[in-house]
């Protein structure tokens, strides 16, 4: 085995190292980093798993608050929808065809919200 053989097989032993390693650390650090063309970016998934359970009880009881006509729940509907809108509309050069079909569910929702959200009310 010439000197260029073992060089490759130094590579080839290294890159697979690496997946051993990743593949052995995947269940003991919930924190991930994400790189993008610029910068590194720490994830910590267990935080974002809590952030989107709080966000969707929220919006949950916003949803029951909706039907009873209740003017609180119809702001709270409006500002996710268009928390919503803004990020969607951020993602757009990244997922064309999925930011453009929520951000028009988005505005039905602000539409729908503020020009029908009175006919729910019982009087």
């Amino acid at each position: 085995m010439d000197r260029l053989d073992q060089l490759r097989w130094r590579d080839v032993d290294h890159r697979r190292n690496a997946w051993v390693d990743l593949w052995n650390h995947r269940g003991r650090n919930d924190n991930w980093v994400v790189f993008t063309n610029r910068n590194a970016v720490q994830v910590d998934l267990s935080a974002w798993g809590w952030i989107h359970i709080i966000v969707g009880a929220i919006v949950l009881l916003a949803g029951f608050g909706v039907f009873t006509g209740n003017i609180l729940a119809r702001i709270i509907g409006v500002v996710v929808a268009l928390v919503s809108l803004i990020a969607n509309f951020l993602w757009l050069p990244v997922y064309p065809v999925w930011s453009v079909i929520i951000i028009t569910i988005d505005v039905l929702v602000i539409w729908a919200l503020t020009a029908h959200g009175r006919e729910m009310r019982y009087d």
